[in-house]
């Protein structure tokens, strides 16, 4: 409070707020680092994906266009896009709109990995978007699980690799490794 314009500070008040599951708190404290930087890549990122979580696509989508004006260098703004972009591949009105969806999440995708190869909301985003479209085709089932096995390697503490790893293999009908993998997540993190 005693320095206003001190954006990471607010920053980081507004992500301890929502790692505590106070929504409102932690978008107050986003928008209050976006007053004092307008063109703070992450807090408009962040204020997207709270809009996202929200429900409004609309709105969600407009901060994270913004975050990737005000910083193309900075992952989280693609990764934005691609959560927006998922739903829409999941949720479209037609197959061609779903498909074209699909295409643009993995662009969205690769130009976070791109900017940060060990970003691993975006390995997490990746192996879910080729798990929500392989139906029961085993190769695009592989992909997804081999995504998360790459991603396993960087960081093996990310719980929510594991939880996508369990879903897989219910895909595949094998309960008993689907079950140690959500073990294993919860395991990392209680509250997944």
């Amino acid at each position: 409070d005693k320095f206003p314009k001190l954006v990471e500070a607010r920053f980081n008040e507004g992500a301890i707020r929502e790692r505590c599951k106070d929504a409102d708190g932690a978008k107050k404290a986003y928008l209050a680092a976006l007053s004092a930087n307008g063109g703070h890549a992450h807090s408009l990122s962040a204020v997207g994906r709270l809009a996202a979580t929200a429900g409004d696509e609309a709105r969600a989508m407009e901060y994270f266009n913004q975050a990737v004006k005000a910083d193309p260098k900075s992952p989280f703004g693609y990764l934005g896009r691609s959560l927006v972009l998922r739903e829409r591949g999941r949720n479209g009105a037609d197959e061609e709109a779903r498909a074209k969806a699909v295409k643009e999440a993995v662009d969205e995708l690769r130009r976070a990995l791109a900017l940060d190869s060990t970003n691993m909301d975006a390995y997490g985003m990746l192996a879910l978007l080729i798990y929500d479209h392989a139906g029961d085709d085993r190769a695009k089932l592989d992909l997804a699980r081999l995504i998360c096995e790459q991603a396993r390697k960087i960081d093996d503490k990310y719980a929510p690799i594991y939880n996508i790893l369990g879903l897989i293999w219910l895909k595949r009908d094998n309960y008993t490794a689907a079950l140690a993998q959500f073990k294993e997540a919860v395991k990392r993190d209680p509250d997944l």
